[in-house]
Order: structure tokens, then C-alpha cells, then sequence
């Protein structure tokens, strides 16, 4: 018993401080797309089982959708009483509690390391409770645990340290009868399907494993042991194998998202040396300034400087330094090849966005790992265990201080922005929220004071375009031939066109709504117009930007009674995109306004055909079914008579 009292103490007062330092956070506002993939994910009360899958698979986030993550969702809303409002406490909180949980495995994880490594009982304490408190409370890791949709990753970062828990206890244990080696695999691999099916980052715990097999695991050899052989081909070198061979077969396809940014493949490497230097600088020198959940204010490298070549250097010598110890020192090679393995997904060639602080959620386990066994090597003569105590509880009060200034700002949307704009001033995007929050909260004068500021700092930006679109509709005023005519001028910008048509979408969703009566429906086609060229001059490969401006310009010049060029605009979608489900949905109800019944009719069957559990499009398939009937039987009726 007394054994197991001192690391549990330990574990338990981690988890309350973190519950103290985060609860100002909890009752936080919904950040940046919180909102609508929380909307998304509501669910009817008494919805059958199957209506519960077709949500968990309605988000089109990542490749594979994410369905674990978006069935947490659905479990939020339904544990509040399926509200219509939704509350960000039950989320943010349940976020904290996987967050907690994420980092009792971080203990375990290191606990095993270090026996694996034959450290002696009171130094693994240390060093696996010091390396879990640093990793739970670091200020980075509040723009993963309070930004709600970063459940995703949390999540993904749950099933993957249980498969590393898993795949260490079964290359590590003694000789095992097949049956229960090929059970204990399965439970490693069903691990690696959950963390996949949360978020992608999953796939990479086939390279963890072999991070695994590089240091800690090379004192359990493989020769003459058929089931650690086993464990090793079927969950580390089978998956890097078909890894690769999907990467290569899909390169051309994986990498068309560039046709949508202002940087290429070399210039993102380039950025991402930079981004992960920034990443490593807040970490290792946690002050508020290193901070932001914003980070789209980090610069686009497109040739390479001395600062380029030296972080490049101290990167290459970093994994130099892993390979040269990873026998003498396997903890410490651990530590700096998880860091840099857990951002070979998001922090290399694919064509994501420059940088996000939650990138770092599970890689922060290696510089955490690294202090704590730093610390824990100070023991000598000289330096008793009192002080190593003394030097990490300093460490995480520290620390502590530093992330309950950080959540407490997360606790109101005010507050939030204004430390967003006062530490990424040069961030589009914490300054864009800034106006449309002011905007929102009826303070007009106030954003059109701070739309001005942005028009000046980021001259020729052409979201700038969309956003004074967005102050118009909210505040009221009409939109004048000059402003639109600046608005059309912005709207041409190539560089920024995937964005323009985001914030485009938030300005059609509250057209839509009936909260922008005096922007017309004319003025937005010609916006999508402008939207739509530039797209097809731009980014003449990128079908599927080429599309959503088509579709939005159709829209709204249906809108405006314009029927006649709006079909012409779906047929060139469904020309390009046959089985379109949008497209074909727009086509039938254009049809049916057009009184084409018997054509909408045609393509309500060609709806019909496809399989819409992933298209999130039910219900409106079947408001157009109940359209069509209603209009077939006034026609009737008409005959009739």
C-alpha cells in the first residue's frame, strides 16, 4: 500500500491544481469554428442508433471525418438535455477531463520508460510525476484544452498513449503464449484505429513505436522471439510500409491544397523550420508574449537566411545527439526523437496551415520528459533530493502562474481578444474577430475604427474585402457603389481567395438569415462573381475551390431571380462533379421554382441513388421530397379544375 500512496498523492495534486489553474476558462466563449462544429454536432432527444453514427459522420474534418471525437460531441449535448442554446461549460469542462486523464497515462508512460530502463523507485517517481506536471500544466496546452474542437486531438492523443503503453508492455514482457501476444496486438491495434478515427495525428504511432524500439526497447532483442517480432512487423513496420505507399501513390492529390495557399511546398518547409522554433522557444521560455491561438501572423519563408540554416543546424544536431545516446542515455534520445516524430504529420509537406499551438499537445511530452530527467540527474553528494524537490515544485508553480494567467483570459470573448491583439497584433485574424466581435456586441463605431487600423496594416489583404462585407450587414449601412466597388477590388486578390470565401460564407449565412437585409442579393452575386474568376485564374486546378465559389454565385443569383444563369453555373459544377449531392440539390429546387417538376423530379432520383450518410443532407433531400409531392399535387389539382 505504501508503495503506491506516494505516486498516487503526487498524481491527485497534479490533477486538482490543474482543475484550479483551468476553472476561470470554463465558462469561456466558443473560439473560431468551436461554434459551428458544435452546432453540428447536436443531436434529437430519442434518436435511434443509427441517426447517432450518420452525426458522428456528418463533419468533414480530416480525411476520415473523425467520428470518435464528433460522438463525444453528440454526448455533450445529449448529458445537457439536447438544449437549443449550447452551454461551452459541460464542453470545455469534459475537455479538461480527458486532458486530466491524457495526463495520468503521461505518468504511466514514463513510469514504464523508466523501469524499462532500470531507474531506481524514488528517482522514477520524481521524474515521471515531474515530467506529467510539466506536460498537464504548461501554458501551451490551453489553446488545446479550452479550444473545444481540439477534442479531436485530445482524444487522438488519448488511444495514442495507451497503444505506446500497450505496445512497451508487449515487447517488454516475458515469453507469452501466441494466443494471448496476438490478443494483446489487437488491443494495441484497436488503440491505434481510435486515435486515428479522433484525429489523423494517429497514424504516426507506427513511427512512436519505432522511437520505442530505437531507445528504450534495445535491451529486449528480437532474435529468437517470434512474438515481439510479430508485435514489431504488425503494428511498427507494416503500417510505415503502407504508409508510404499511400503518401506516394496519393502525393499528387495530397498535395493539391497548395493551390489554395500563398505559399508552395519548399516555402512551407522553409516556415515550418521557423515554426518549429517558435514552438520550441515557448516551450522552453514559457512568457505570454511566446503565446497565441492565433499564429497566423507567423511569416512565410521563401528563401532560406542564416536563421534558416541555424535552426536547421541545431534541429540536425538535436537528432544527432538522440542517435549517439540513444544506448547511453535512452530516456534522452526518447525524449527529443517523440518531439520531433509527433510533428512529422502537420509540421512538414502537407499542405496545412503554417502553425497551431495544439500541433504541440502530445509532442510536449518529450521537453517535458527532458527537464524532468535533467533535473532528476542533478542528484549527488551535493545536491540532496530535498533540493531537486524544491528546484521542480518551483518549476511547476512557476508554470502554474503562467497558465492561470493565460486561462483566465480565456474566460470572457473581451478579454480574450484583447490579449490576442496586444500578443499577434500582426495577426489577421485575432484583429478580424476583434471587429466582427465589436460589430456583434453593437459597438459599429468601434469596429469601423478598428476595420481602418487593419486596412492599414494589412494593405491589399483580400479578406479585408469579405470583412468590411460583414461590418456592412451588421451595422446597418447601405452598401454604396464605392464601398462595393472597394469590396470587388479586394475580392480580386488571388493570394488570399480561399480565405475571402470563408469569410464570404459567414456574410451569406447571416444574408440568410435575415441580418443583412441591406446588402442585396445582386450585390453578392457580383461579389461571388468577382470571387469566382479569381479563382479560376489563380487556381485553375483547384476543382474544389472552383466549385464553392460556382455554387455560391448560383445561389445568390437565384437569389436575385437571375434562373436562367444560375443553372447554367450548376451544370457546369455537375459537368465537372457528376455525383455533386449539393449541386444536384441546388439543380432540382431551381428546377422545381422553375415549375420543371417532372426535371426535379429527375434529379431528386439522382439524389436518391447516392448513399447520404456522409453528405449531412438528409433532412433537405427531404424537404425537396415533401416539396415535389406538395407541387405535383397542385398541379393535379389544377388539372382537376
Amino acid at each position: 500500500m505504501k508503495k503506491i500512496a506516494l505516486p498516487l498523492g503526487l498524481v491527485t495534486a497534479t490533477l486538482l491544481l490543474l482543475v484550479a489553474i483551468y476553472a476561470p476558462g470554463l465558462s469561456g466563449p466558443f473560439v473560431f469554428d468551436d461554434y459551428s462544429n458544435a452546432t453540428l454536432m447536436t443531436i434529437k432527444e430519442g434518436s435511434s442508433a443509427s441517426r447517432w453514427v450518420e452525426k458522428a459522420l456528418e463533419n468533414k474534418s480530416g480525411l476520415l471525418r473523425r467520428p470518435v471525437a464528433n460522438l463525444s460531441f453528440l454526448v455533450n449535448h445529449a448529458l445537457d438535455g439536447y438544449p437549443s442554446t449550447l452551454q461551452t461549460r459541460s464542453y470545455k469542462a469534459t475537455n479538461l477531463l480527458i486532458h486530466g486523464i491524457n495526463a495520468v497515462l503521461c505518468y504511466v508512460l514514463v513510469w514504464q520508460l523508466l523501469s524499462l530502463t532500470r531507474c531506481n523507485r524514488q528517482t522514477a517517481i520524481f521524474v515521471a510525476s515531474l515530467a506529467a506536471a510539466v506536460w498537464a500544466i504548461h501554458p501551451l496546452q490551453v489553446s488545446t484544452v479550452l479550444y473545444v474542437t481540439q477534442r479531436m486531438t485530445q482524444l487522438s492523443a488519448t488511444f495514442s498513449l495507451l497503444a505506446v503503453i500497450g505496445y512497451l508492455f508487449v515487447r517488454s514482457r516475458p515469453r507469452k503464449p501466441l494466443f494471448t501476444t496476438l490478443l494483446a496486438i489487437l488491443a494495441v491495434g484497436t488503440c491505434c484505429a481510435l486515435a486515428v478515427l479522433s484525429k489523423e495525428n494517429g497514424a504516426l504511432l507506427p513511427v512512436l513505436f519505432v522511437v520505442c524500439e530505437l531507445t528504450v526497447l534495445q535491451s529486449f532483442p528480437l532474435s529468437g522471439r517470434s512474438d515481439r517480432k510479430a508485435a514489431m512487423l504488425i503494428l511498427a513496420i507494416l503500417p510505415i510500409a503502407l504508409g508510404m505507399v499511400y503518401f506516394f501513390s496519393h502525393f499528387n492529390s495530397l498535395m493539391s491544397g497548395y493551390a489554395v495557399r500563398d505559399f508552395d511546398l519548399y516555402e512551407r518547409v522553409l516556415s515550418q523550420i521557423h515554426v518549429m522554433g517558435h514552438y520550441l522557444k515557448a516551450i522552453l521560455i514559457p512568457v505570454p508574449s511566446h503565446f497565441g491561438f492565433y499564429l497566423d501572423d507567423m511569416p512565410v519563408v521563401r528563401t532560406a537566411s542564416a536563421a534558416t540554416y541555424a535552426i536547421s543546424a541545431a534541429f540536425l544536431a538535436a537528432l544527432g545527439t538522440a542517435l549517439l545516446l540513444r544506448r547511453s542515455a535512452p530516456l534522452i534520445a526518447f525524449a527529443i526523437l517523440w518531439f520531433f516524430a509527433g510533428h512529422l504529420l502537420e509540421s512538414t509537406v502537407l499542405p496545412l496551415e503554417l502553425a497551431f499551438e495544439h500541433r504541440n499537445y502530445l509532442p510536449l511530452l518529450g521537453p517535458a520528459l527532458l527537464v524532468a530527467v535533467a533535473i532528476g540527474n542533478m542528484q549527488s553528494e551535493t545536491i540532496r533530493p530535498r533540493v531537486l524537490i524544491t528546484i521542480g515544485l518551483a518549476l511547476v508553480l512557476t508554470l502554474s502562474f503562467v497558465t492561470l494567467r493565460r486561462t483566465t483570459t480565456w474566460a470572457t470573448m473581451d478579454s480574450f481578444l484583447l490579449s490576442e491583439v496586444e500578443f499577434r497584433s500582426g495577426s489577421f485574424r485575432a484583429n478580424s474577430e476583434m471587429v466582427a466581435y465589436l460589430s456583434f456586441s453593437g459597438y459599429h463605431t468601434d469596429a469601423r475604427n478598428h476595420l481602418e487600423m487593419m486596412k492599414w496594416r494589412f494593405a491589399g489583404d483580400a479578406r479585408l474585402a469579405s470583412l468590411e462585407l460583414l461590418l456592412t450587414c451588421r451595422s446597418g449601412q447601405l452598401i454604396t457603389a464605392e464601398r462595393k466597388q472597394s469590396i470587388l477590388s479586394l475580392a480580386a486578390e488571388p493570394s488570399r481567395n480561399y480565405e475571402s470565401y470563408r469569410t464570404f460564407q459567414k456574410v451569406a449565412e447571416l444574408k440568410q438569415s435575415s441580418a443583412c437585409s441591406l446588402v442585396g442579393a445582386q450585390d453578392m452575386a457580383d461579389i461571388a462573381e468577382v470571387g469566382l474568376r479569381t479563382a479560376l485564374q489563380a487556381h485553375p486546378d483547384n476543382l474544389g475551390g472552383i466549385n464553392q465559389w460556382r455554387m455560391q454565385y448560383a445561389v445568390w443569383l437565384v437569389a436575385a431571380n437571375q434562373l436562367e444563369a444560375a443553372k447554367q453555373q450548376i451544370e457546369q459544377v455537375l459537368e465537372a462533379s457528376p455525383n455533386s449531392t449539393q449541386a444536384l440539390l441546388s439543380m432540382a429546387n431551381l428546377e422545381l421554382r422553375r415549375k420543371n417538376i417532372a426535371l426535379a423530379e429527375q434529379y431528386l432520383r439522382k439524389l436518391e441513388s447516392h448513399d447520404h450518410i456522409f453528405s449531412g443532407l438528409r433532412a433537405p433531400i427531404e424537404q425537396l421530397r415533401q416539396a415535389i409531392a406538395a407541387a405535383r399535387q397542385n398541379q393535379n389539382v389544377g388539372t382537376l379544375q
